[in-house]
């Protein structure tokens, strides 16, 4: 039996999104029995989806007030996924998108984690004094500083060098992984992401 993703994050306002998200779940090698979606996506895509995934249950959230119990309701929804991994780690999110950061700060403080998150480059810098954290999850596409530069500002701070950074993208182009590694990132993840995957790669390191 495949491993089974307990949510599968769905945050596409293209055409172009939408087949990645629909190529990832075909050649995925996991079973999906939730997928949430953000009030902002695209609603024919949506419909595409459904049609090429019929056994696949959806979550659509209304809008940010609701985000959160939309959460909540898919993790009731789906069967185990949610024990606590085995170490504990401080993570720090740095995301623009109220939506993706709410889930991951509710998702990964579910998995057990200590959780600090930042919309902007320059407030996931002072969080990251602050916060002192093992993993740094840091959105490339930024308000102000793109997350590049967040990155490389990071290696350069003294006694930041043991920081895990990780890319989370919707730039998924053969040089932006290189790139994402030239400017001091551990991994580059594309957008959208299997919490499972998401979990996996926080605990790993």
């Amino acid at each position: 039996m495949p491993p089974r993703v307990s949510v599968l994050i769905v945050n596409f306002r293209t055409y172009d999104e939408t087949d990645r998200c629909l190529e990832s779940l075909r050649s995925a090698s996991f079973a999906t029995e939730c997928i949430v979606v953000d009030h902002g996506s695209d609603e024919p895509a949506l419909a595409r989806l459904r049609r090429v995934h019929p056994d696949v249950r959806f979550v659509a959230t209304a809008g940010n007030p609701g985000f959160g119990a939309g959460i909540n309701r898919a993790a009731a929804l789906t069967r185990g996924g949610n024990r606590a991994p085995s170490a504990r780690k401080r993570v720090l999110v740095v995301e623009d998108s109220d939506d993706i950061r709410e889930t991951m700060r509710l998702l990964l403080t579910r998995w057990g984690h200590e959780v600090a998150i930042a919309a902007s480059g320059e407030e996931g810098l002072a969080q990251l004094e602050r916060a002192c954290p093992d993993v740094a999850i840091i959105d490339i596409g930024l308000p102000g500083i793109s997350g590049y530069e967040v990155a490389r500002r990071i290696r350069a701070m003294p006694g930041a060098t043991a920081v895990r950074l990780i890319a989370l993208t919707g730039y998924g182009q053969p040089g932006d992984g290189r790139r994402a590694r030239e400017s001091g990132f551990d991994e580059h993840l594309l957008k959208p992401l299997a919490p499972e995957l998401l979990r996996a790669t926080v605990a790993g390191g």
